[in-house]
């Protein structure tokens, strides 16, 4: 499927080629019985590496697609950067904000974010979550962009 038609993946697609990262699942993980964040990533930049959990409940992951990748790690940074507090981000992410491993995933994003965001700047941002959602026909191009 072609992405002229959606410029945020070609954006994502750029981004990739530029900074060349690269990508690792590490392992499943779970922060709460009623809310699954199933797999962390690793990107690697240079000599920077971050290790952030993504929620792959449409099972993108498995995927393998570096594009998919970086889409999912902008949405947990936007997310972030979307909250005031940890308070305001465990809501939006139906997680309790005083469960230990929430905990820790609010300390990574909060370490991991502004370095992220200062590399792939604030002009590329993830795929809105109902398109991913619904699967309309934006979530079908970024599912086969490649690089």
């Amino acid at each position: 499927m072609n992405t002229e038609n959606y410029p945020q993946i070609q954006k994502l697609i750029d981004c990739c080629i530029e900074h060349q990262f690269t990508f690792e699942v590490i392992r499943p993980i779970r922060i709460n019985q009623d809310h699954l964040y199933d797999e962390e990533i690793k990107m690697t930049y240079k000599d920077h590496e971050f290790i952030i959990p993504v929620d792959n409940e449409y099972e993108d992951v498995e995927l393998n697609n570096p594009v998919v990748f970086l889409d999912m790690i902008i949405r947990e940074v936007e997310s972030f950067e979307e909250s005031k507090s940890i308070n305001e981000w465990a809501f939006n992410n139906a997680v309790k904000p005083k469960n230990r491993e929430a905990i820790g995933f609010y300390k990574t994003l909060k370490e991991a974010s502004p370095k992220i965001r200062s590399i792939v700047g604030d002009t590329v941002k993830s795929i809105p979550y109902f398109e991913i959602e619904l699967n309309t026909g934006m979530a079908k191009a970024l599912r086969q962009s490649r690089l």
